[in-house]
């Protein structure tokens, strides 16, 4: 464990915050809490890369789960969950652990040492999630004592956070949830709508198109701060060697309302909406920006 309990260490705090409301989520609670989970997961994500999907020149050639999983627990190093209690010793990529006693047993030996209440969170992949039950692969339901809060109006599947404490059985609770929908099981990019992640999709595409003419590209998904709407949010950067040769900035409305969102399309910037995805907007738009 790499713990330094003497509090020094410079790692950005990971935890949420209970001393609001200790109440199941409900009213004012749930509007604090649910919040913190979503921000907490957001910055973890943030922290691994997993917005930016590689050029398929400094990809993996096959990238897997595990490889994703293994970039977040890496991340987890830059965190404590108190100061000098290092988020990687008290995070868990599967909720068998929560099930075998294995964060019980990790919570209580820290809170032998530190005095403290201290956090354990879970983070695991699953395909559905229908509060406070989230669905996993070959795995059984994983329930929550509260609720898993999740984007309105778009499916899987999730990336699911889910913070842990002890209670007063000394066991370890799993107290509520946040799950992300991500582009794939694959690719733990952030997505908050169906559009987008079909829009994803298609620049994955174009990506490996320009691949074949010598032309790296970056797709970088930039997360909205908690209760934003999206904007333009989806950023492409064009390489060739050490030289850029274009940026282009897409934004996703799913509402079918590009008013609302600025800049205008020009050729730089262009918002997608349902219209535009299924008549080929994106795709001739693309084809304009990249040839100038």
């Amino acid at each position: 464990m790499s713990e330094d309990l003497s509090g020094t260490t410079d790692r950005p705090l990971f935890a949420v915050d209970f001393h609001h409301d200790l109440r199941p989520l409900a009213g004012r609670a749930q509007e604090q809490c649910r919040p913190q989970l979503e921000t907490l997961l957001h910055t973890l994500l943030e922290a691994a890369r997993c917005p930016i999907i590689a050029p398929p020149s400094e990809a993996p050639d096959d990238p897997s789960i595990t490889d994703a999983f293994a970039a977040l627990k890496d991340a987890a190093g830059r965190f404590d969950i108190v100061p000098g209690l290092s988020l990687a010793d008290h995070l868990w990529l599967f909720g068998g652990d929560h099930r075998r006693g294995t964060v019980t047993e990790r919570l209580l030996m820290t809170m032998a040492r530190c005095l403290d209440n201290v956090q354990g969170f879970l983070l695991f992949y699953a395909t559905d999630v229908r509060t406070p039950l989230a669905y996993a692969p070959h795995n059984p339901p994983f329930r929550v004592a509260e609720a898993i809060d999740t984007p309105p109006a778009v499916d899987g599947p999730y990336l699911v956070l889910v913070v842990c404490r002890i209670d007063g059985q000394q066991k370890a609770q799993a107290l509520r949830g946040y799950a992300q929908p991500i582009l794939s099981a694959r690719q733990f990019v952030p997505v908050f709508s169906d559009l987008e992640r079909d829009v994803l999709r298609a620049l994955i595409g174009l990506q490996e198109a320009l691949d074949r003419q010598g032309v790296d590209c970056a797709i970088e998904r930039a997360l909205p701060t908690t209760g934003a709407a999206p904007g333009h949010d989806i950023r492409l950067t064009l390489r060739r060697g050490d030289a850029v040769l274009r940026e282009l900035h897409i934004a996703i409305e799913p509402s079918g309302t590009p008013e609302r969102l600025e800049p205008r399309n020009d050729d730089s910037s262009y918002v997608v909406t349902p219209a535009r995805w299924r008549d080929g907007g994106l795709v001739a738009w693309l084809e304009r920006a990249i040839l100038q």
